[in-house]
């Protein structure tokens, strides 16, 4: 009985963080920046690790000019990424923010 409660709890966490990150994923592409920033906001809290989710932040913080931010946010990406190709292009991004 204790597994299945652990089990759910552990799906409903997952599958909350996927919604949030979801629902950033959906509003960056529709414009709506700040939703976007929110929801980000929101999965960070629940899984501060995630590359991807940072990876969704830096491309927020380009499309809305802030180069600061972006930066971190792909720094953020770089570091958690275990990702031969996500880590490529955290540093293609980076390098394009600071010839800016």
């Amino acid at each position: 009985m204790k597994k299945i409660i652990l089990l759910i709890i552990i799906s409903f966490t997952y599958c909350q963080t996927n919604d949030l990150f979801l629902k950033a994923s959906l509003a960056l592409k529709s414009g709506h920046y700040n939703d976007a920033l929110k929801h980000i906001s929101d999965s960070k809290k629940q899984k501060v690790m995630n590359p991807e989710i940072y990876k969704i932040e830096g491309l927020i913080y380009e499309a809305i000019n802030d180069r600061v931010n972006a930066i971190i946010a792909w720094k953020n990406c770089l570091k958690f990424s275990n990702d031969k190709k996500l880590k490529e292009e955290c540093k293609i991004h980076l390098n394009n923010l600071s010839i800016e």
